[in-house]
């Protein structure tokens, strides 16, 4: 028994010939006064009192706004509610949907009264709301519902038909499937076992209800976990303890309804990808082959045709969440498939790398430090072009180190790409904390990835915001071919660059508006790009301006690559050297100087290499059986350094 000191501002809690006195403004004592609230309100039929656009609604308002709070921060494109009774929360789950502009209803119901459908099909909110009649167990009615689920929804399930135990469990293992991870299967009326006694209550329910049939549930299916839905107050963790239903709001007032969270992955790797189904089987391949499970694999398939579809079919894994796009940019696509993401670590992988057995292991245990922002990883790469086929990998000499965001700006705009590749994140060698991308999607630039090269631009904002930077030795993934890659058709200026370029939809003059040389080059358009972001973005990267000689020095590095790949860049040359002549005395001598130091080093090593190439091919491939050299392909490789991973 409670009783209620308003003067005083107290609450008496009375029990077992004992009285405990709490101050009415703690939460303890509105925790108390709620359950009295909740039974009054239960006796006097108050739940019975609501309508929602003109329909009966059987919901506490209290519960109606906190799902509202769910729906907006989980922003689902199907909401499945079994229990249809007047259509009511149909209608008010309809409403917060047409009020999002996505999203749309499907109410499940044993029985569907005639003058009940009349009015949710004659509703203006009818076109975002779908009925099927039947048992919300029978399997013909699940496989019905599951029909109406497109590829790529993210769904969230409220349970709120028939209350009993063995009904609810019966729901719940019918409908977890359709969960997507991140998203909530909903178990309401959680308030029964606290009625027992009351009018219109069961002797049973004590027993015989939604909260025991929750915990039957997790016991079996460790997918799921029961979970304080993101958005809610923090103040309610202090409770979840002290409660039996387990979900209350920031105040302490017991909710009816029992949230599950389908769990997030701990990883989620995102497959931009494009024309490439060819590589994308072993790519995926690779990625689910892996020592580590807790994660998800989002593909954006941006394909002109459906092949890479129906490599995707191929595989039945529920870890793979497949998206067609089509029609998109690079950096669109890229930002799509983070978008479809919900770990708590982001990675990216191109549709030619293939994950090593243990990458997503050795990067989940860096991210155990929680103060860690980024790890990033060295590659190897399998060359197919060659004379002969090998495994390039890094050199041995490197080491893991941790930095800071300033030191890897320094390292990338004074050091040559040698030395700052496999430090700067790069989006499909490195992984970042949610939270950081988090940051990123609220500031002034909105997204990840921009153009023009998106894996460039995502990781100066990572620097922007991010503080600590773990720099791994270690490659953790294998480049499959040097045939398809965008970086080497951006040298030699084949047709996949030029549509690349193309798709972006921006002016020649955008890619390099912001460095002095006036012409189109990959060094020059990164440098470009790291202006445009520091130039929005301000804050850490104010102090890091560009280093002249350095810049120089990279674009004619790539220029002078090009002509001995046999390509005209007879304008980029001009508009380089015009660009320098503009340049104080002093930055002209300091690039001249260096650039004849490189290429008198070029010279001398060019003639030895050639000979190198064949003697130590045939050497080290026939005779020393060299293991970069023993394999007759990526995967060849992948599959070795596996056994090796476990066989230490």
């Amino acid at each position: 028994m409670i009783t209620i000191d308003e003067a005083n501002a107290l609450v008496h809690i009375d029990s077992n010939c004992e009285r405990v006195t709490l101050p009415m403004n703690t939460a303890e004592a509105f925790e108390a006064v709620s359950k009295a609230w909740l039974r009054c309100g239960w006796d006097t039929k108050h739940v019975y009192t609501f309508t929602w656009f003109g329909r009966p609604i059987i919901q506490l308002p209290e519960d109606m706004v906190r799902t509202q709070e769910v729906i907006f921060q989980l922003q689902p494109d199907l909401l499945i509610e079994t229990g249809v009774a007047h259509g009511g929360s149909l209608i008010f789950y309809a409403s917060l949907f047409k009020a999002l502009g996505r999203g749309r209803v499907i109410g499940i119901d044993i029985e569907i009264r005639p003058h009940n459908r009349k009015a949710i099909e004659e509703h203006c909110l009818h076109p975002l709301i779908s009925l099927i009649e039947g048992s919300s167990t029978s399997p013909e009615i699940v496989a019905e519902a599951s029909k109406l689920v497109s590829d790529g929804e993210k769904v969230l399930v409220m349970l709120d038909s028939n209350h009993s135990k063995e009904h609810v469990l019966a729901e719940l293992q019918a409908y977890s499937p359709l969960v997507t991870p991140g998203s909530y299967i909903v178990a309401t009326d959680g308030i029964m076992q606290e009625l027992v006694g009351a009018p219109r209550s069961q002797a049973d329910w004590g027993l015989n209800n939604p909260q025991q049939a929750v915990l039957e549930f997790l016991a079996s299916n460790n997918q799921f976990e029961q979970i304080q839905p993101r958005g809610f107050s923090t103040k309610v963790q202090c409770f979840e303890q002290t409660l039996p239903i387990g979900l209350v709001h920031g105040c302490g007032v017991k909710l009816n309804y029992k949230y599950i969270h389908m769990c997030a992955p701990f990883v989620s790797i995102a497959v931009p990808t494009k024309n490439r189904a060819f590589l994308l089987g072993d790519c995926i391949r690779c990625a689910l082959d892996q020592s580590y499970s807790n994660f998800e694999l989002v593909i954006a398939d941006n394909d002109d045709s459906a092949a890479t579809q129906q490599v995707v079919a191929g595989f039945n894994d529920p870890r793979i969440k497949y998206f067609k796009t089509g029609g998109l940019s690079m950096p669109d696509n890229w930002e799509f498939a983070f978008q479809q993401t919900s770990g708590e670590v982001f990675t990216m992988l191109e549709d030619k790398q293939f994950l090593k057995y243990h990458a997503l292991e050795t990067i989940a245990k860096r991210f155990a430090d929680s103060s860690v922002d980024v790890v990033t990883w060295s590659s190897d790469s399998f060359d197919d072009v060659g004379l002969f086929k090998r495994v390039w990998s890094p050199p041995a000499s490197r080491q893991t180190a941790v930095f800071n965001s300033d030191e890897v700006l320094d390292k990338f705009l004074k050091g040559r790409s040698s030395e700052w590749s496999h430090f700067l994140p790069i989006a499909h060698l490195s992984a970042v904390r949610r939270a950081l991308a988090k940051k990123v999607e609220l500031s002034i630039t909105g997204r990840q990835f921009l153009p023009v090269s998106p894996d460039y631009t995502s990781a100066f904002q990572w620097l922007a915001h991010g503080e600590k930077i773990v720099c791994l030795a270690e490659a953790l993934v294998v480049y499959g071919t040097k045939q398809h890659s965008n970086g080497r058709a951006a040298l030699l200026k084949q047709g996949l660059y030029e549509d690349f370029l193309r798709e972006l939809k921006i002016s020649d003059s955008d890619r390099y508006d912001r460095i002095p040389v006036k012409a189109m080059t990959v060094p020059g358009a990164i440098y470009n790009d790291y202006l445009h972001i520091r130039e929005r973005l301000g804050g850490r990267l104010a102090p890091h301006e560009l280093d002249m000689p350095r810049f120089y020095q990279s674009v004619h590095a790539y220029i002078s690559n090009a002509f001995k790949e046999g390509v005209a860049m007879n304008r980029e040359l001009e508009a380089w050297q015009t660009a320098l002549n503009a340049e104080s005395p002093s930055t002209r001598s300091e690039v001249m100087s260096q650039i004849k130091l490189a290429h008198l080093k070029g010279r001398m090593s060019q003639a030895i290499k050639k000979t190198e190439c064949f003697i130590k091919g045939v050497w080290k491939k026939w005779v020393l059986r060299r293991p970069e050299w023993r394999y007759a392909s990526a995967i060849d490789y992948i599959q070795a350094q596996k056994k090796e991973y476990q066989m230490s």
